[in-house]
């Protein structure tokens, strides 16, 4: 599968000039070009000088398929989170909003523009700690549907896998997106099945995780 996704990032890669307008897929209507599976000039250049050649021409590779599974997951999960009234909550977002403030948030005060300067960041925050927390609650509401192994990273992020995996499945299903490269949509399922972040879990030990009451408050302590 290595080959493939390199093949088709070559191929992406070529595409971005040429033909760069033509839809490779549809999500909830919207088309994505091959030239939205583009790094951007910037990120090109920092990946170039960050990483070593092997690991930039790994990167390159993973880039298509990475960026296609971004662009269609997002709108569908958040879909399901406007369903499913998954949003972060003011109350959820309090104790990582505490914790923020006791670890550092109030650098700011100290700074040039004072009380704007804090506001800002805590702006940033707040949709940096909604993001953990929803990935945290859709997880959840996934997994006890679909089951599966669960992916988590240092932050607190969660990814159900598998549980992931099956609902795209049934959104293609029921017509929600397509991909109209076959190599690309290979490359997709490829990229949306294998584990993520710092972790993997079990089944047994994402249901233990899942089922604790302080769940969404564990990275927290």
């Amino acid at each position: 599968m290595k080959f493939t996704i390199a093949a088709v990032a070559a191929s992406v890669g070529l595409c971005c000039v040429v033909d760069a307008e033509e839809p490779i897929a549809v999500v909830l209507s919207r088309e994505i070009c091959r030239a939205d599976l583009c790094p951007s000039e910037r990120e090109t250049v920092w990946r170039k000088a960050d990483l070593s050649p092997n690991e930039y021409e790994e990167w390159q590779a993973a880039y298509p398929a990475e960026k296609l599974a971004a662009l269609i997951k997002g709108p569908l999960l958040e879909k399901y989170k406007q369903e499913k009234g998954l949003a972060a909550t003011e109350a959820e977002l309090a104790p990582y909003l505490k914790k923020w403030r006791h670890s550092g948030g109030k650098a700011a005060e100290a700074s040039p523009g004072g009380a704007e300067s804090k506001k800002a960041e805590r702006v940033v925050a707040k949709k940096f700690f909604a993001s953990i927390v929803e990935s945290r609650k859709i997880g959840k509401s996934l997994f006890e549907k679909y089951g599966g192994r669960v992916s988590i990273s240092s932050f607190g992020f969660v990814v159900p896998i598998d549980a992931e995996t099956r609902f795209l499945r049934e959104k293609m299903k029921e017509g929600a997106f397509s991909i109209l490269d076959g190599q690309m949509e290979k490359a997709f399922w490829a990229h949306v099945s294998k584990p993520w972040g710092d972790g993997t879990l079990t089944e047994e030990r994402a249901k233990e995780m899942f089922s604790s009451p302080d769940y969404l408050l564990q990275l927290t302590e």
